[in-house]
C-alpha cells in the first residue's frame, strides 16, 4: 500500500512526498523494484546521493540486472561520480541481455559518460 500510494504521488509529480513514502516501503519490505523505483524517484526529485543509495541497495540484490545497473549508473552521473558510472556501464555491457533495446541504451549511457570524462 506505501509503494501504490508513492508511485500515485509520484506520477502526480510531487516526488519529495513520494519519496518519504518510498523510504517507508522499503523499510518494510527492501525488494529489488521498490529499491530501482525509489531511486527513479529520487533522481527525478534531484536528490542524487539518495538515489545512488537506493540504487546500490537494488544492484546489490539483483546484480545480474542490467536495467538496475543502468540505474546505479544513471544516479552515480548525476551525483558527479563519472568514473564510477563508467565502470557500472562497463560492467553491464558484459552481463547477458537479450534486451537490444536495453543494450543500445547502455551503449549510448557508455558513450555519454566518457564524452564527459574527457572533458573534465
Amino acid at each position: 500500500e506505501l509503494f501504490d500510494r508513492a508511485c500515485q504521488l509520484e506520477i502526480g509529480g510531487e516526488h519529495l512526498e513520494a519519496m518519504k513514502l518510498f523510504a517507508a516501503a522499503v523499510r518494510v519490505d527492501p525488494q529489488p523494484r521498490f529499491l530501482r523505483r525509489a531511486a527513479s524517484c529520487a533522481l527525478a526529485a534531484r536528490q542524487p546521493r539518495t538515489a545512488v543509495e537506493y540504487a546500490k541497495k537494488a544492484h546489490s540484490l539483483a546484480p545480474n540486472d542490467t536495467s538496475a545497473a543502468r540505474l546505479l549508473a544513471a544516479a552515480f552521473r548525476a551525483a558527479g561520480k563519472l568514473s564510477d558510472a563508467e565502470e557500472v556501464l562497463v560492467m553491464a555491457m558484459a552481463l547477458k541481455s537479450e534486451n537490444d533495446t536495453l543494450t543500445a541504451e547502455l551503449r549510448h549511457d557508455l558513450a555519454e559518460v566518457r564524452r564527459l570524462l574527457a572533458q573534465s
